[in-house]
């Protein structure tokens, strides 16, 4: 098996695949982004803390549409680890609201999303991060989360990168070019 690495700084493989979140030192908010103060009390102290790899979904949509070369239909969902939420999607059930339900249990897994010419696998937890994250923080509306992935798409070069350091350097250039989107289309 090639070795892995993840794709975002909040996920870790070891011992065992879980998310890791900031947590306020002062009063517990926890957060998946570094920080310099904390959005709910304005501590600037805060610790690294395990999730739990099993959740509750608390929301979720069924992405028919999406923008070329992402398979669909897909389910976008909320889950609750503990009292953390989690943005990403239910993978392993069939993207339906019969198989679909509110309340069901979850499991965190992974899912290699390309190899470098090393054989080095990174690692996808979520899609479509800003846009979501600019939802739930009513900064656009849900059906502007697909605006932001279009147009984000096309102000990208659509060559696939061919090293590990090209992906994540096209993941930076995607995070803000998704913001700038964003701040445009904004509410």
């Amino acid at each position: 098996m090639s070795k892995q690495i993840p794709f975002v700084d909040y996920l870790a493989l070891e011992p065992e695949p879980h998310l890791v979140a900031n947590e306020c030192t002062s009063c517990g908010a926890r957060f998946f982004d570094r920080r310099n103060a904390c959005a709910s009390c304005f501590a600037t102290e805060f610790a690294k803390v395990p999730l739990s790899t099993e959740g509750e979904l608390r929301s979720f949509t069924i992405v028919a549409f999406a923008a070329p070369g992402v398979d669909v239909p897909f389910v976008a969902g909320i889950i609750d680890c503990d009292g953390t939420t989690v943005r990403g999607n239910v993978v392993n059930t069939e993207p339906d609201a019969e198989h679909v339900q509110l309340g069901m249990k979850l499991k965190l897994t992974t899912v290699p999303i390309g190899e470098d010419t090393a054989g080095t696998t990174a690692v996808l937890n979520a899609a479509n991060e800003i846009g979501v994250e600019a939802f739930l923080n009513r900064q656009i509306r849900f059906d502007q989360i697909h605006a932001v992935n279009l147009e984000t798409l096309g102000q990208i070069s659509t060559a696939p990168p061919q090293t590990l350091e090209d992906l994540l350097e096209l993941d930076k250039i995607s995070r803000g070019a998704a913001s700038q989107v964003v701040r445009r289309i904004g509410i």
